[in-house]
């Protein structure tokens, strides 16, 4: 069956790695208890959550948000 894919971009900041597997984790459930049923999935586009200085990537990652259908933006307290 053909997927109707829906790119959804996540970037964390800091060090909220493991707030990110458990987006990545929550993702996949969803796909496989309720999106594939319906033929859509849902992908995953991330960027490292220890990236040391994103400002050399910005146009790529605005060219990602762009692409995506959906922008998570996971942020801790500072």
């Amino acid at each position: 069956m053909p997927y109707e894919m829906h790119r959804i971009f996540c970037t964390p900041a800091g060090d909220l790695d493991a707030d990110c597997q458990t987006f990545l984790a929550t993702l996949s459930t969803f796909d496989e208890d309720h999106a594939m049923k319906r033929g859509v999935l849902l992908v995953a586009v991330l960027l490292p959550a220890q990236f040391p200085d994103k400002r050399a990537y910005q146009g790529t990652i605005h060219q990602h948000i762009a692409d995506c259908r959906y922008c998570v933006q996971i942020i801790e307290e500072t």
